[in-house]
């Protein structure tokens, strides 16, 4: 715990002496049960992952895993919750007031009373999943997987950074390479690594949110100056629509429930439809420097070319733009029959809040 968590100028004083080690998130996802199941992916713990939100619903993507894979995933577990870094809440020393417990309780109910009317669609009595596990046995697909973080401590100097695994997936790759990311703000030698890639032949196919389809449009302000760069290399854009297709809603919301838009939050490699990295890890300068990540590496062409096929699907005309780079370097943003020659967005407000947001001095932070 800092001694120097406060709002005085001490703790000001010491939050900045300290930024780099506090900025950092612990961005790991990782669900382990009784060490014989682990489920990695993207997916937070929030309604908006689980269909159930009222302003947005997310499309992610999350692997279940079995088999030897569970003692890495226990040990990257432990080494984070046995780490120095970590504190019981209990060790921040905070006295809560004597009425705090009623308080919560109060917020609580008046909480389930706003969702009263929701919570009447879904049935009382617990859901029967035996057969469901049955079924889930019998369609697992087989290979080889190892659970790889980042150190929960070291920021600067370390050997090993979770995103080293790109080259990994990435230098083998003879024949496509498909990255899926909701946000999407270039780092170091991507670009030039992508266009390595593209000159030898490898076909690069990057999906990402658009403006209209992204919760974050800050994220956006910033990534907008690198559609252009990104296109230069050769590599295919798509952005994901915010109204997709039925069948995409049907996996984005839970009825009755239909949020106003649609937003990718999926993060994958695909590697020649063999090899893939499912995990928590956005190709933004905040994953890739600042945060810890984590995901499953897993050599298997049945669960890559799965994966590339549903992909596949997101980036169709009904789920997604085609970015195409014209002649005069303008963009155009292509989807069936529909062209345009600007960014789509929900509206006006978001594309003025877009505009303002290029000029703040934030990229490094994203």
């Amino acid at each position: 715990p800092n001694p120097s968590r406060d709002y005085t100028l001490g703790g000001a004083l010491n939050f900045l002496a300290s930024f780099k080690e506090l900025n950092r998130r612990m961005h790991n996802k990782l669900m382990l049960v009784d060490n014989h199941v682990a489920i990695a992916g993207g997916r937070n713990i929030g309604n908006e992952y689980f269909g159930l939100g009222t302003k947005y619903n997310f499309i992610d993507i999350d692997v279940l895993a079995v088999g030897a894979v569970l003692g890495e995933s226990s040990h990257a577990f432990d080494d984070y919750w046995n780490n120095t870094a970590v504190y019981p809440v209990n060790a921040w020393g905070v006295l809560l007031p004597e009425n705090t417990y009623e308080e919560m309780r109060q917020t609580i109910t008046e909480i389930l009373a706003d969702y009263t009317s929701r919570l009447s669609s879904y049935p009382l009595q617990p859901a029967n999943w035996q057969h469901w596990l049955v079924e889930l046995e019998r369609e697992l697909d087989i290979g080889e997987a190892h659970l790889l973080q980042d150190d929960p401590v070291q920021i600067d100097g370390r050997d090993y950074r979770l995103v080293d695994m790109i080259a990994y997936l990435s230098d083998p790759a003879e024949h496509e390479f498909i990255l899926s990311t909701p946000y999407l703000i270039p780092v170091g030698d991507f670009l030039k690594v992508v266009q390595q890639k593209v000159a030898q032949g490898l076909r690069v196919r990057i999906l990402t949110n658009s403006l209209s389809s992204t919760n974050h449009t800050l994220v956006n302000s910033h990534y907008n100056k690198y559609r252009l760069p990104i296109l230069e290399t050769g590599a295919e854009l798509q952005e994901f629509r915010h109204q997709p297709s039925v069948s995409l809603r049907a996996q984005a919301d839970v009825k009755p429930v239909e949020a106003p838009f649609v937003s990718l939050h999926a993060k994958v490699l695909v590697s020649d439809r063999r090899r893939c990295f499912i995990g928590s890890l956005n190709f933004d300068p905040r994953a890739l420097v600042i945060n810890s990540e984590n995901g499953l590496l897993i050599e298997s062409p049945a669960l890559a070319e799965k994966l590339a096929d549903f992909l596949e699907e997101m980036m169709e005309p009904e789920n997604g733009w085609n970015l195409v780079l014209k002649g005069d370097n303008s963009i155009e943003w292509q989807s069936g029959d529909t062209i345009l020659t600007g960014q789509p967005s929900r509206g006006f407000f978001q594309s003025m809040a877009d505009f303002f947001g290029r000029f703040l001095p934030v990229e490094s932070q994203l």
